[in-house]
């Protein structure tokens, strides 16, 4: 479910939920809030087995940093090309402007 959130094959609704359900959780997993956490084992009773658990907390934590690091290398990939390609065209206008200047 967590994937979804990143998936350009899902539509708007599904990612749109899936990434709340990713900032929540890691909400609840990063923070010590015992309110925050009645409230999630009170809405999701299965929730309160998997925090009661060492392992299973930390497969949950897991589980999060595996989509967050495939969303950042994603992120990062983009903003090398996009950086790439901005000084491809920032060369292209200096080289413009060179050879107007030389005219």
């Amino acid at each position: 479910q967590l994937a979804r959130a990143d998936d350009p094959s899902e539509d708007a609704a599904s990612r749109q939920a899936a990434s709340m359900l990713k900032t929540m959780l890691g909400a609840l997993l990063e923070g010590d809030n015992p309110g925050m956490r009645a409230t999630a084992q009170a809405m999701v009773p299965d929730l309160g087995k998997v925090l009661a658990h060492p392992e299973t907390t930390q497969y949950l934590k897991d589980c999060l940093a595996a989509t967050n690091g495939e969303q950042a290398s994603a992120s990062s990939s983009t903003a090398a090309a996009a950086s790439s390609s901005s000084g491809a065209a920032a060369s292209s206008s200096n080289n413009n402007s060179n050879n107007n200047n030389s005219n």
